[in-house]
């Protein structure tokens, strides 16, 4: 284990030793500490950041070592040799701690150092900060939240950014009233511990392995804290009035657990209900109305919570979902779908169903609301005028304030559906879980026009959660069973640069070799070019009608290829960005899904409803058919490579084929059975695996050193349906278009790839690429045309 990066490294300014210190054989003017514990024969350097963000190395030093534990870890600071108005950057790699747990207490033997941990400020900052100067985890995470700026490097944005993030990490170190980066500067992680904000403060250990094996502390980040088996999947849950106990509704009934200690909750008891249970809701004086398969469940759990006691049952035509409670404990708000829990038989009321639970012992039926989509949940305002309904159609707000006669307010439709929502204390947000795709918060200030605001990173299928009363924290239940999340942190993702227009339906992009061009399959039977130089403000720069609708396009030299979909093969003359020309149509006998390219650009390889097609394009204006490959289903995607075989994706699998040996007679090496549609298809640097966007089996790796015997290697669900997948240039993240969202994961170890990053985008994506430098990705789909992303990368 590593110690140095336990908490922190800490540079510790003496003031006090002013004038020329001799430590470690060099003679210095200002004195300082690494305590990150104690870290010996570190190496640190110190740059300066250029007005264009590039570093320049002002003074490199190394961390002493004694036998004195008081003497280890320092080093010369240079801080009074600081400009106040430059940024600088202060960086510590390698050495040995001599404290890793951080007791003040030197280690038996030190640990080996292999992670970085950096500091970011003006030189102001760093001299207000004087003697308590320290860098730590805090440093480090604030660095890695403002490090995208170095992409369009403006020191005053970077500067006024890494202001802002503070707030997101620590509270008020110095005790003057404000948070600011003296807070970030001053942080001691000895002593300060409580004053990280409590995401943290509970994520500590994992944050300190994450540093020790040098992974980028904020991509590695989720918000959970604790969890608990519940032996079942868990729809729904309540807690207890002094947030100790959670009642959990799930395939196995209702349980009950104290979470007194949010990081090891236990269960107390179990209750079993007449058929699943979707959701439990608490009142006042301690009975649980559960509801579950077959109706509304009444019972008393506060008395002895370890011994629950069932006080009655009212049976309800149709699956019931939900239930909630109005303030005074006597209605009863449930969601009831009119099909049975197997969907096939429709039996009762699809909607809203107000029940009157005056008399615990005797529940009455009051009213229903119809709704267009299967209910899942319903959340009230807290003055009870307003039922907000997750269904499968998205939000629905309605008003109740006449439980009698209720009716719709307005609609937030959201793809895929939204499984149960939970409002903030005063009733403006409203945090709503849809399902695979986690948790997302929405404003429902003005409940007649809801929007969504952002997106949490969960990495749980999630079914149910509810607010902690300070707002802090949310407990969901899902797949995994109970898990207690952080949200006072926004989540550190993608950047949104700028949005592209084009009024119609972006199914594919390919980026000019210099990332200045961007060419566009624009659905609407078009390639549009777009000049992306500037990413910040992209412009359109043509617009080519083509025939057919455009599904995909690439390039070589001056000549663009269009997948036409059922029009064939479209061959324009790009030369001019301004002006394209037509040259050439190709028809084949299917539809055209997309188009690929031999290194020479000699040959299109294109995949369409009927198999492969080989097409020689030698003569632009007169291309010409080679050779056909049936596949096993229709082929949606090809690639080619480096030793001449095409991976196809098509319905049924990935086939495998020699198109070099001789292009007129491919020869099938082997074919790859996967058990859902696959639309895409992408090959490693090294040709050695195959990386597949499965629908919604999500990313599949395959081994095809052999590719006359592919071998699964790992799959990945994801939380939508994975459309299309490209690589960073050294294949250590996947970035895929999975509909609703950019997902990136880390596929470092082709056997283990790990969710990273969940980017809600405001549409359905389809397709991904990457600029050269892996900065950008640009995503096409449907109701926004291309989007930018600055994608958060380690600098």
């Amino acid at each position: 284990m590593r110690k140095f990066l336990l908490l922190p490294v800490m540079f510790f300014l003496f003031a006090s030793c002013g004038g020329n210190s001799d430590f470690a054989g060099h003679k210095v003017t200002t004195q300082a500490t690494v305590m990150a514990g104690r870290l010996a024969n570190a190496d640190v350097e110190i740059f300066l950041i250029e007005n264009d963000g590039s570093l320049h190395s002002e003074w490199k030093e190394k961390t002493s070592s004694s036998q004195d534990f008081e003497k280890i870890g320092k080093f010369n600071s240079h801080i009074r040799e600081l400009k106040e108005n430059r940024l600088y950057l202060y960086k510590v790699t390698g050495g040995e701690d001599w404290d890793v747990d951080q007791d003040g207490i030197k280690d038996d033997k030190p640990t080996p150092n292999r992670g970085t941990l950096r500091a970011i400020a003006t030189g102001k900052d760093f001299k207000t900060a004087g003697e308590y100067f320290n860098i730590t985890v805090v440093s480090e995470m604030l660095y890695e939240s403002v490090a995208k700026h170095f992409v369009y490097f403006k020191s005053e944005r970077l500067n006024k950014d890494l202001s802002q993030q503070v707030k997101n990490f620590i509270k008020d170190v110095d005790n003057d009233g404000d948070i600011d980066k003296n807070d970030m500067l001053t942080f001691n992680p000895v002593t300060d511990k409580n004053r990280l904000v409590s995401l943290y403060q509970y994520k500590l250990p994992k944050i300190i392995r994450d540093v020790h094996k040098d992974k980028v502390i904020l991509l590695n980040m989720d918000n959970v804290i604790g969890r608990l088996n519940t032996d079942g999947e868990a729809y729904g849950l309540a807690l207890s009035i002094d947030d100790s106990k959670a009642y959990i509704a799930g395939e196995n009934g209702l349980k009950i657990v104290d979470f007194r200690d949010p990081q090891h909750p236990i269960l107390l008891a179990s209750v079993d209900t007449y058929g699943e249970a979707n959701s439990v809701a608490l009142s006042d004086d301690g009975k649980a109305y559960i509801a579950d398969d077959n109706g509304l469940m009444i019972v008393e759990v506060t008395t002895n919570p370890q011994k629950p006691i069932l006080l009655a049952k009212l049976d309800l035509p149709g699956w019931t979902s939900d239930v909630t409670l109005s303030r005074d404990d006597n209605k009863a708000y449930i969601s009831n779908s009119a099909f049975d829990s197997s969907f096939y038989n429709k039996r009762g009321y699809n909607g809203l169903v107000v029940v009157d639970v005056s008399d615990s012992q005797k529940p009455t039926l009051v009213a229903t609301l119809d709704m267009p989509a299967n209910v899942n949940s319903i959340t009230l305002s807290s003055d009870d005028n307003k039922a907000y309904i997750a269904d499968d159609n998205g939000l629905a707000i309605a008003d109740i304030s006449d439980p009698k006669k209720p009716t719709l307010l307005a609609r937030l439709d959201m793809p895929g559906g939204v499984r149960s929502v939970t409002l903030s204390s005063d009733d403006n947000k409203a945090y709503i879980v849809d399902g695979p795709r986690g948790l997302m918060m929405a404003d429902i200030s003005n409940p007649q026009k809801p929007k969504l605001l952002m997106r949490y990173d969960i990495s749980e299928d999630v079914n149910s959660i509810i607010l902690s009363d300070d707002g802090t924290k949310a407990y969901a239940v899902g797949y995994n069973g109970f898990m207690i999340a952080d949200i006072t942190v926004k989540p550190q993702k993608p950047t949104l640069l700028s949005t592209l227009n084009m009024h119609g339906t972006a199914y594919a992009v390919t980026i000019s070799s210099g990332d200045k061009k961007a060419y566009i399959a624009d659905y609407d039977k078009s390639l549009v070019i777009a000049n992306v130089e500037d990413p910040l403000n992209p412009k359109l720069l043509a617009r080519l009608d083509t025939p057919g609708r455009a599904v995909d396009v690439t390039y070589y030299g001056d000549i663009a290829y269009i997948a036409n979909d059922d029009k064939g093969l479209v061959i324009a003359d790009i030369s001019n960005p301004k002006k394209p020309a037509l040259l050439a149509t190709f028809e084949t006998t299917g539809v055209v899904k997309s188009v690929t390219l031999s290194s020479d650009g000699s040959k299109a390889y294109i995949a369409d409803e009927k198999g492969l097609k080989i097409v020689d394009i030698t003569n632009h204006q007169h291309p010409m058919l080679l050779a056909s490959v049936d596949t096993y289903g229709e082929a949606n995607s090809v690639v080619l490579s480096d030793d001449g075989k095409a991976y196809i994706a098509d319905d049924n699998g990935l086939t495998i084929v020699d198109v070099t040996t001789n292009p007129q007679e491919p020869i099938l090496l082997a074919k790859l059975d996967l058990p859902e549609w696959i639309s895409d298809v992408t090959l490693s640097s090294d040709g050695t695996k195959a990386y597949i966007a499965n629908g919604v089996d999500g990313l599949v790796i395959v081994d095809i050193r052999d590719p006359q015997k592919p071998i699964l290697l790992a799959k990945l669900d994801t939380p939508g349906f994975a459309q299309n997948v490209t690589l960073s240039s050294d294949d250590s993240k996947a970035y895929i278009a999975d509909v609703n969202s950019l997902v990136i994961v880390d596929i470092s170890d082709p056997k283990k790839p790990r969710l990273l990053v969940s980017h809600y985008m405001p549409g359905y994506a389809i397709g991904v690429t990457l600029s050269r430098d892996d900065t950008k990705a640009y995503v096409s789909g449907i109701l926004f045309s291309i989007i930018g992303l600055d994608i958060f990368e380690k600098y």
